[in-house]
């Protein structure tokens, strides 16, 4: 499901003073999970059905996932010995070894 969808109820209920040809949904569909719910007649119309949907669309959806301290120094290491021509260029970061039990 699309969020923009759903943002169109976020409307403002009046524009320059007169009121907007407009209505409040009774009814809306869940962005994570298509579900159509209740809405109630006050406040912000929801877009998701449930706190557990909410949750769930938001981890799907993360942004901005930094790496750890870890794979930065990796990074930084791997750079530092491409650019000094220790490693060629084009070779790409090898995946992370698991440390031995």
């Amino acid at each position: 499901m699309d969020v923009a969808r759903f943002r169109q109820y976020h409307l403002p209920h009046t524009k320059h003073g007169t009121p907007m040809d407009w209505t409040r949904p009774t009814e809306a569909t869940c962005a994570n999970c298509g579900h159509t719910f209740k809405v109630d007649p006050k406040g912000r119309v929801p877009l998701f059905c449930r706190p557990a949907c909410r949750s769930i669309h938001f981890d799907k959806n993360k942004r901005d996932v930094r790496p750890t301290a870890e794979e930065r120094q990796r990074r930084l290491i791997w750079s530092v010995l491409q650019d000094a021509g220790l490693i060629p260029a084009d070779k790409p970061l090898p995946p992370r070894r698991e440390a031995a039990a």
